[in-house]
C-alpha cells in the first residue's frame, strides 16, 4: 500500500469549523489557526477523492465527473442541439481479470502491483482532457474517458496498446510469480447522441452483467468477451 498522510483530525468537525467557523463571542476561538484548518481540510478533500493504492481518481470523483460532463453535455444540446459542436466522447470500462484468484495464491501484493501497472498505463495513453479512474479500493474495475468519438476499431485499438504496454511493464512481476495471470476485459459506450450518464450506465453495467454470466457459468475470473457498444 503506499504511504498517504493519515487524517489526524476530526473531519466532520473540520468541516463544520470551516464552513460556520469556530463561534467564541461572536468571532473565531482565539487560537485557531485558520491556515492550518484550510491545509487540512485540503488533505482530507484529496484523500475523500483518490484511490490509496493507485492515486488515480476514485468513484467519488468519477461521479462528480460524470454529473459535470452530463451537465456540460445538456448545456451543449440545449444552445446548439445534436451537432459536431455537442459534447462528446467515449467511455471504456475496464475489468482486471483472474485477480481474486491470484490474491488468494499469492498475497494481495502481486495484485496490487498489477492494479498499478494497469494505472500508471492508462495514464501513459491519455491525452489532453482524458481521465482515468479506478472504481472503488476494493475493486477490479477502471473506467476511462476519452474526449473523442471513437470508433469499434479505435477502441480496439487503443485496448491492444494498453494490453502490450501491460505485458512489458510486468514482466518482472511475471518472473517473480511465473503462473500469474492477468488480463483487461472491456465494454465502451459513445455518448454524442445519448448523454455522458447515460453512456457510463452502459459501458459499465455491461461488463458487470456479463462478469455475472461468467461467474453462473463457475467460470469466475475468467477473461470476458470484449463487448462494443456502438
Amino acid at each position: 500500500m503506499t504511504d498517504n498522510p493519515k487524517v489526524d483530525f476530526d473531519q466532520v468537525q473540520l468541516r463544520k469549523d470551516l464552513i460556520h467557523g469556530v463561534k467564541y463571542k461572536g468571532g473565531m476561538k482565539p487560537g485557531t489557526d485558520v491556515a492550518s484548518l484550510l491545509e487540512k481540510n485540503k488533505a482530507f478533500q484529496k484523500l475523500s477523492l483518490e484511490d490509496p493504492l493507485t492515486h488515480l481518481p476514485n468513484s467519488r470523483a468519477y461521479e462528480n465527473f460524470i454529473d459535470r460532463l452530463t451537465a456540460s453535455w445538456k448545456r451543449s444540446v440545449k444552445k446548439v442541439g445534436i451537432s459536431e459542436n455537442t459534447t462528446v466522447g467515449s467511455v471504456i470500462a475496464m475489468d482486471v481479470s483472474k485477480l481474486k484468484g491470484a490474491n488468494d495464491t499469492y498475497g494481495n501484493e502481486a495484485g496490487d502491483e498489477y492494479l498499478k501497472a494497469v494505472a500508471s498505463t492508462l495514464l501513459e495513453h491519455t491525452r489532453e482532457g482524458d481521465n482515468a479512474f479506478r472504481l472503488g479500493e476494493a475493486s477490479d474495475e477502471f473506467v476511462l474517458v476519452v474526449r473523442k468519438v471513437l470508433e469499434e476499431a479505435d477502441i480496439e485499438s487503443l485496448m491492444d496498446r494498453i494490453d502490450n504496454s501491460l505485458s512489458q511493464k510486468n514482466r518482472p512481476l511475471k518472473a517473480k510469480y511465473p503462473d500469474l495471470e492477468f488480463s483487461l476485459s472491456y465494454s465502451a459506450c459513445r455518448y454524442r447522441s445519448i448523454n455522458p450518464q447515460i453512456a457510463s450506465s452502459r459501458a459499465i453495467n455491461e461488463l458487470r452483467q456479463a462478469k455475472q454470466v461468467k461467474y453462473k457459468e463457475g467460470k469466475r475470473g475468467e477473461r470476458l468477451d470484449k463487448r462494443i457498444i456502438i
